[in-house]
């Protein structure tokens, strides 16, 4: 795309909407970049921005009408007033992902899904490093694509980017094609944004949508959802990864081993010597052998990067041990299905030995789902945020017994208080909140980062 002398707008000044401007720039367009926020409350713009970038505060104006083209950050819904301007004018629209790949000369690795995504792309960069490849990390992980794009990006160039991509990301691809795509699963989440799961579904489903049959999609044979995909019009090689069955072409679990059968079948680390915690920690480590077996990497490199990976801060991250209690960080699990992984992979059924912390702004799903594992493993459910009333509701209407067990708190410090109360030495606290955190805290960094602070405390 040529956008030299080109008027581009740009949505959103966080860092998705600073970088797709800095490169539009460099591209030789002139650029509006423009925030509904006022000036003060989005703080000082980075120093060093190029010469030709328009700014405006507090609200997009009619400049952006004039536009040959708006690009949207990822987390601009697609409803929004002036977006519907835009498209009865017949303005295009480009998501950031979508731009950063007219520059990006490297094959893509893009992985999404509701669960799972940061901890596999990041565990796929390894295995490509281990590999002795030079790789890229980045995505809605933190580093948006465009700043390793073209104009932008001036080190040496990668033979591999590999990036979490979301579902509001690909709301907005056209041509968008990664060389190896992975959907990890898909269960309710966003519905906050999407009118309900086939929807939900559909956006997900995307990152197949403009790859060629030398192309790899990489697919959750064990989650129904996406199963369902490998049998629809799916034009790359499909790959399956599974925990419960042997796909003919895929990554498995077999005899306590991960197991590859992508050309020769081969083992590639025994379960045993993985650190990460929980069975669906597992599933991301077949995801990511998968894409790395794809790619070329000697089961070696794999097996190497998965012995010494231990995870990610906020995702089953351990935040210590006070007086034989066990202490840990799931602040990422925002979902009712993460919660669901956690509760499954720890404690013992019968020994309610597991003191949960959930709760905050609701995103969708039923907490209900969690009643069977709780009645068996837990010993107290305390339930913060926005939500607390709504998630014992939906406890409840699983199994009124559950009603002795929970509890209400203010606010974290007094949910990590009660916890330790109630545990014993050999237990374990863990805070997996199946909400966002927008209620209570800035993020879930935050909130994670609070609960370790408590914990110390204690």
């Amino acid at each position: 795309m040529d956008l030299k002398g080109k008027k581009i707008s740009v949505l959103g000044m966080g860092i998705s909407g600073i970088y797709s401007s800095v490169l539009l720039v460099k591209a030789g367009a002139d650029v509006l970049l423009s925030d509904t926020k006022k000036k003060e409350e989005l703080g000082k713009l980075p120093a060093g921005l190029p010469a030709g970038i328009r700014t405006e505060f507090g609200g997009h104006s009619r400049q952006v009408l004039d536009s040959d083209a708006v690009v949207i950050s990822p987390g601009i819904p697609s409803g929004i007033p002036i977006l519907k301007e835009v498209a009865a004018k017949g303005i295009p629209v480009i998501g950031e992902i979508e731009l950063a790949f007219l520059f990006i000369s490297s094959p893509i690795i893009a992985i999404t899904g509701s669960n799972g995504k940061t901890t596999t792309t990041v565990l796929t960069g390894e295995m490509l490093k281990a590999g002795g490849k030079k790789v890229i990390v980045g995505g809605n992980i933190g580093e948006p694509l465009t700043k390793f794009a073209g104009p932008v990006y001036t080190g040496a160039q990668p033979e591999a980017v590999v990036a979490e991509i979301s579902s509001f990301q690909l709301e907005t691809i056209k041509d968008f094609r990664p060389k190896i795509a992975a959907l990890l699963n898909i269960n309710a989440n966003h519905l906050d944004r999407y009118p309900g799961m086939e929807e939900y579904i559909k956006a997900k489903a995307r990152i197949f949508e403009n790859q060629h049959a030398d192309d790899f999609a990489v697919i959750n044979g064990d989650c129904p959802a996406t199963a369902a995909l490998v049998e629809e019009g799916i034009k790359a090689r499909k790959v399956v990864f599974s925990r419960k069955s042997e796909p003919q072409t895929g990554v498995f679990v077999r005899g306590g081993k991960i197991i590859s059968r992508i050309g020769t079948e081969q083992t590639v680390c025994e379960i045993s010597q993985i650190k990460l915690i929980g069975q669906h920690n597992l599933e991301n480590a077949l995801a990511a052998t998968a894409m790395a077996m794809v790619f070329g990497i000697h089961a070696d490199a794999a097996s190497k990067a998965l012995r010494e990976f231990t995870g990610l801060e906020h995702r089953m991250e351990p935040a210590g041990d006070k007086k034989g209690v066990r202490y840990i960080n799931d602040s990422k699990g925002t979902t009712v299905d993460a919660v669901l992984k956690a509760l499954e992979s720890l404690g013992t059924p019968g020994k309610k030995s597991l003191v949960l912390i959930a709760g905050g702004r609701y995103k969708g799903g039923d907490f209900g789902i969690l009643g069977k594992p709780a009645e068996e493993k837990a010993k107290k459910i305390i339930l913060i945020g926005e939500a607390k009333d709504a998630i014992e509701k939906m406890l409840l209407g699983y199994s009124n017994s559950l009603r002795g067990i929970i509890m209400k708190a203010a606010d974290m410090g007094e949910a990590v208080r009660a916890a330790a109360e109630s545990a014993e030495p050999g237990d374990e606290v863990v805070l997996s909140p199946g909400c966002s955190s927008f209620d209570m805290f800035r993020d879930y960094k935050e909130r994670g980062r609070i609960f370790k602070d408590e914990v110390s405390k204690l």
